[in-house]
């Protein structure tokens, strides 16, 4: 029970976090978009940082300084791992704020750690107790039935999604260019003429990068051409 009541509560907060990033690149961009990576209303890296907070910060609840500092230096780090991980595994950087002040290789950035230390406190102090409150009154029988729901939902999500965003990858090797920004805009033109799912997902991340590197097999290919050249070059001095 206790799984099942913790993913219930993790499927909540990433909802609840979906509708804040939504609310939020509407106030900066005007328009509405359908945030992160999978096609449902959540993002689950809000609800892996919401259950983090809840085990980790609730001893310092008396201090709401203490909780903005370390809910931001906790989000903050999440978001950063998050970030690397999925440029490991899908050869894509996802967000960029680089052209922010005070980023760390552009995963994350000091205006985002202030926003986190703020919905940190907030969590913490009003939407963590209110919610937990509200799931332990609920019956077992009706935990069960709705975590299971939920978990059938995002299974099914994350499956069909992460077929999704490995497109973008596979759409990236298949161009073959060197060049990063152009790259980049090839990618995305490309991808934006394929189905609605991976327009969405383009949209949903306007910053997504591809950088492309040398495969060995790419390396070994340009290193015979530098050696051809070399031996050449040596070939026409001697018969010089």
């Amino acid at each position: 029970m206790y799984f099942l009541l913790y993913f219930l509560a993790f499927f909540i907060y990433s909802v609840v976090g979906w509708i804040i990033e939504v609310i939020f690149v509407r106030i900066f961009t005007k328009k509405w978009t359908n945030r992160g990576f999978l096609i449902g209303p959540y993002c689950p890296i809000y609800g892996v940082a919401a259950l983090t907070m809840h085990f980790l910060l609730h001893p310092y609840a008396h201090d709401l300084f203490i909780i903005f500092i370390l809910a931001a230096l906790l989000i903050t780090t999440i978001e950063y791992i998050t970030s690397y991980l999925l440029e490991k595994i899908f050869k894509t950087r996802w967000w960029d704020y680089s052209q922010l002040l005070f980023n760390i290789d552009g995963r994350v950035c000091l205006p985002n750690a202030l926003m986190f230390g703020t919905l940190g406190v907030i969590f913490i102090a009003y939407i963590d107790p209110f919610s937990m409150n509200l799931l332990n009154n609920l019956s077992s029988l009706t935990i069960a039935i709705a975590a299971i729901i939920a978990l059938i939902i995002f299974s099914i999500d994350l499956i069909i999604s992460l077929k999704v965003i490995s497109k973008v990858t596979q759409t990236a090797e298949a161009l073959k260019k060197d060049n990063t920004s152009e790259i980049n805009e090839k990618v995305k033109e490309t991808l934006l003429n394929q189905s609605y799912l991976t327009r969405r997902l383009v949209n949903a991340f306007p910053y997504l990068k591809t950088p492309i590197k040398y495969t060995h097999k790419q390396f070994k290919r340009a290193h015979g051409k530098i050696s051809n050249t070399v031996n050449n070059f040596k070939n026409g001095d001697n018969n010089d």
